[in-house]
This record gives structure tokens, sequence and C-alpha cells, in this order.
């Protein structure tokens, strides 16, 4: 089966236990660098389906040293059914990405949203609950994906 893997990094400040050595962010999900990663699969889709059983296996990694976020994902599936095509940042929203969103005050009113398609197009937003999402507000975060065979 065939798989595609993406990694990206975001700046952050932890106060947390440091997990080990920095992660070059290439799109490749090395044993030496994720081995002491937090992973976990992800058992539900948010679209097509809304909080739905995921169709295909997709698997997070998540690690972090004393200056970044580093967030791998490994998603499963046939590379020929991946839609996925090279445009603009923020345009790839009807594609298939993988993303993470993030609730800095831990409320639900507010969340920051970054995610990448399958070949590194990058997507980020804002989401204020008494407005709609805001694509035009970009951060900066590295990332990089690879096809692979498994």
């Amino acid at each position: 089966m065939k798989s595609w893997r993406l990694s990206f990094c975001l700046l952050a400040t932890l106060s947390y236990q440091i997990l080990g050595q920095n992660i070059e962010v290439d799109g490749n999900l090395s044993a030496d660098e994720w081995s002491n990663a937090i992973s976990f699969d992800l058992e539900f889709e948010v679209q097509p389906s809304r909080n739905k059983p995921a169709k295909m296996k997709t698997t997070a990694f998540l690690k972090y040293d004393n200056k970044y976020i580093y967030i791998g994902f490994k998603a499963y599936g046939d590379p020929k059914k991946i839609r996925a095509t090279l445009r603009n940042r923020d345009s790839a929203w009807r594609e298939d990405y993988v993303a993470l969103m993030a609730d800095p005050f831990r409320d639900g009113r507010y969340g920051i949203l970054i995610g990448v398609n399958a070949l590194g197009v990058q997507l980020d937003e804002k989401h204020i609950a008494s407005a709609e999402p805001d694509d035009s507000w970009n951060i900066l975060f590295e990332s990089a994906t690879s096809f692979q065979d498994n």
C-alpha cells in the first residue's frame, strides 16, 4: 500500500518536557527522528463528512524541542486517488489535505488551523466563533511532503 507523508513545524514555546533532537522538515518520517514522538490514529474526519469514522487510515505524530512543535502525518491510500494540485497558498480547501486545529485559549471561541495538501500547498486560517473563517491571515511555517511505498 502506498502512503504519503508530510511534516511541518510551527514556532512555539512549550513548558513541558523536551523530547529529543530536532527534526529535519523533509517529508520523511524517519524512525530515528520520530521514534519518541507522541503518535495517534485519526479516527474521524471532518470533511467531507462531519466527525464520521475516517475512511482512510491516517496517523499523526507530535514532537517538540525548545523552539518548535513538529507535526507529522502518515496518510495511507492510493496516490492515484489523492486529490491534490499545485496551486497558490490557501487554494486547496476542496482537495485532500491534513491539518491541525488549535484552540489557544481552550474556550471553543477561537481557533488556528494549519495544514498542507499532498503536494505541499499550505493552508491556514483563523476561526472566531462570531465570524466566518479567515484564510487571508497567514502564518509562517515550514512544510514538506513525500509519497512512499509501504
